[in-house]
């Protein structure tokens, strides 16, 4: 090893018994021919930068990301082959497996499209519904309009009933 006016070359392979300290913030460590990773620490936050075109992997069969190393909370955490898990305050609230996703709580949204069907378990509020195509339901409460309609049984209505149009009514009592 040879010191130049604060400046340690070391041709060939190094190696540390103890920790490797950078007392100073702001001051990084550079990886790679091109200079491609550095690693630093700001003073209030500590960076892994990729500074090519190519991704910046990490590898693992399982890895979480934590808050800190002695926290057993979990923000985030990635299995091969088994999914991936976003947590809030250590509960999983979002699920992604092979079959598709699973959400915890709530979900709001200013829009959603949605190709396929919708299963909902529980009452449902909603407060503005224009269906294109078959509406199979028991019961109907509060105002219904619609273009046309088949009904496969009877049809109970308390209240009045106003039709625009010709009506063909082939049974009436």
């Amino acid at each position: 090893a040879e010191v130049r006016a604060n400046t340690l070359v070391v041709t060939g392979v190094s190696t540390f018994s103890d920790n490797i300290n950078l007392a100073a913030d702001d001051k990084k460590i550079i990886v790679g021919a091109d200079n491609d990773l550095e690693l630093l620490h700001t003073g209030g936050n500590s960076v892994i930068k990729n500074t090519t075109a190519g991704s910046l992997l990490i590898h693992g069969n399982s890895i979480d990301l934590r808050p800190t190393t002695e926290s057993g909370e979990v923000m985030l955490r990635a299995t091969r082959n088994a999914g991936v898990e976003l947590r809030y305050d250590n509960t999983k609230r979002f699920e992604v497996t092979n079959t598709g996703s699973t959400v915890v709580g709530t979900i709001v949204a200013d829009g959603a499209d949605i190709n396929g069907d919708i299963d909902v378990d529980g009452h449902t509020e909603l407060d503005n519904v224009n269906i294109a195509g078959v509406v199979t339901a028991t019961t109907f409460k509060g105002a219904v309009q619609a273009t046309s309609g088949t009904f496969s049984s009877g049809v109970d209505i308390t209240g009045d009933l106003d039709v625009d149009g010709h009506p063909d009514l082939d049974n009436v009592s």
